[in-house]
């Protein structure tokens, strides 16, 4: 699994960062995990991965938010 942090990013750069990050996985080999302040605002992050099709969960753990994606083409 990868693991891409985003702690030192705020939006605009957090979604830019994020949508760089993710298409740069092979679904078929792994997922990615992103990390996240708790506070951060990916409201645009789950909207993107939602028209996108995109199997994902979120879990909010000692003030940082991880936004596991599993795999894209089936809706949640």
């Amino acid at each position: 699994m990868l693991s891409c942090d985003l702690t030192a990013f705020v939006c605009p750069q957090l979604f830019v960062l994020f949508k760089y990050q993710l298409k740069q996985v092979d679904f078929t080999m792994q997922g990615v995990e992103f990390i996240l302040l708790e506070q951060a605002n990916s409201a645009d992050i789950e909207r993107y991965l939602q028209a996108n099709d995109f199997v994902y969960q979120i879990t909010l753990t000692n003030k940082l938010k991880t936004i596991f994606v599993m795999e894209q083409g089936r809706c949640v």
